[in-house]
């Protein structure tokens, strides 16, 4: 069964490389544009992929609000902008970072070490 990856970022066309590299890569992926519509997915992603600047909120808002649904869920952190320490996003509550643009190394590397601990 391939792991699920939930995808949120207000960029089309960001939304639609993701999937296509995720898919790529043996994931099942989901994406959607706002931290609303993340909130309302039924069904628990093996992790998500949450951008740091939505047009409903903040990354950390939505981040706090899936750990409440979803106190176990790996929720990585997804910038263009933002660089934290490893010691840094664990502070905050995130499961490690992922920069854009998206580079596969990147996104392999991430996943493998958000779902395989």
């Amino acid at each position: 069964m391939r792991a699920t990856v939930l995808l949120v970022d207000d960029d089309a066309l960001i939304r639609s490389i993701g999937v296509a590299l995720l898919d790529a890569l043996g994931y099942q992926a989901q994406a959607v544009d706002c931290g609303a519509a993340a909130l309302a997915v039924q069904e628990r992603p093996d992790v998500v992929l949450l951008d740091d600047n939505l047009p409903d909120g903040t990354g950390v808002e939505f981040l706090r609000h899936l750990r409440g649904r979803w106190p176990m869920l790996p929720i990585v952190l997804c910038s263009g902008t933002i660089r934290l320490n490893a010691e840094a996003l664990a502070e905050a509550g995130w499961s490690g970072a992922l920069p854009k643009p998206y580079r596969v190394s990147a996104i392999e590397a991430v996943l493998a070490q958000v779902l395989n601990g």
